[in-house]
């Protein structure tokens, strides 16, 4: 690497920046860095690079299941972006559980990563242990779940506008008895997304709306999905907060005898991969994972290179309504208003 840099008459940092695509150092000087290491056939020593820098140029992440393919989409972002820029992911999964995801984030910090990308664990509640090491200055992105109280930087959807969107559209479909199956009460995805489901209905002055919490799996929300739909026979959509939570709903209507969508209509939030093999297809929310993994890894390690840190953002993605079989097909006119929260 020195000799990079005698020959281009620039620092060894600079060259060491040049190769990991730094954002401080110019496209000009990257090129003619890379040039030269491909004319050199040049190969860096890992280690001694991260004893150099301090560094192990290895990235934690830590989300909530593995098999779940909106994290596997979002992790592949992530990798796209942390390959090219020299990293390794550190991948652990929390099961959603607050005690997991304490213990999968202490190990990353003992195997001495430089930084984390959280999605919160639907139990978590005590944040205590992120704040104290946001306040030690330890880079944390948060993806998916955000959080008023953490400051730090956060990479989500739009959950109230998407809400929105996919009320709207049972409504314009003919739907006038509305129930939402919400996500755990205590995230903030759930929160937004009971939010603008709410308020879509206050807006239309729906006779009859209800809210009930479940997990995010098929079998408790099979469970609450039942039980509203025998409590309240003339429900004829639901809006629910995530795909696997609405194919529980499908699963319980279709049970009691319910069609779908003539009886019912339901729709999801996600658009994971099998939701349109379901029997109907399900309409649904897309979510731009592999999108938001890249911001994540891109946010991530600007704050992890830059010495002077920003303050972190929050930056959100729109969603976009994939309309199948599962909800009643209905004109979708250009100037239907949108809610802001």
């Amino acid at each position: 690497m020195c000799d990079i840099a005698q020959q281009l008459g620039i620092s060894v940092s600079t060259v060491s920046k040049a190769m990991k695509g730094s954002y401080d150092v110019s496209q000009a000087t990257q090129k003619r860095v890379m040039e030269l290491v491909r004319k050199l056939d040049y190969e860096p020593n890992r280690h001694a690079q991260s004893l150099y820098h301090k560094r192990s140029y290895t990235i934690g992440v830590v989300v909530p299941e593995l098999d779940n393919n909106f994290f596997g989409a979002i992790i592949r972002g992530m990798e796209n972006i942390a390959y090219k820029k020299g990293y390794n992911l550190m991948i652990c999964q929390s099961s959603e559980s607050t005690d997991r995801e304490l213990s999968d984030i202490r190990n990353l910090i003992n195997n001495q990563v430089d930084g984390l990308v959280l999605a919160l664990a639907s139990e978590t509640e005590d944040l205590r242990y992120l704040e104290k090491l946001l306040k030690r200055g330890f880079p944390i992105v948060l993806i998916d779940r955000g959080n008023e109280e953490l400051s730090a930087p956060q990479i989500l959807v739009d959950d109230f506008g998407g809400a929105v969107e996919a009320t709207e559209h049972l409504i314009r479909s003919g739907c006038q008895r509305l129930a939402h199956l919400a996500g755990p009460p205590q995230l903030y995805n759930a929160q937004k997304r009971q939010e603008g489901f709410e308020e879509t209905c206050r807006k239309h002055s729906l006779p009859q709306y209800t809210t009930r919490h479940c997990a995010f799996n098929m079998e408790d929300s099979f469970q609450a999905a039942r039980q509203l739909l025998e409590e309240n026979e003339s429900i004829d959509g639901v809006f629910a907060a995530s795909d696997r939570i609405a194919i529980g709903a499908m699963t319980a209507a279709k049970e009691m005898g319910k069609k779908i969508p003539e009886d019912i209509s339901i729709i999801g939030f996600s658009d994971l991969k099998y939701s349109k093999l379901l029997e109907p297809s399900l309409t649904t929310l897309a979510q731009p994972a592999v999108e938001m993994g890249k911001k994540a890894i891109q946010e991530l390690l600007q704050h992890i290179e830059d010495e002077n840190r920003p303050e972190p953002k929050k930056y959100v993605f729109k969603t976009k309504l994939v309309i199948r079989k599962s909800t009643r097909s209905c004109p979708v006119p250009s100037d239907v208003p949108e809610l802001t929260s």
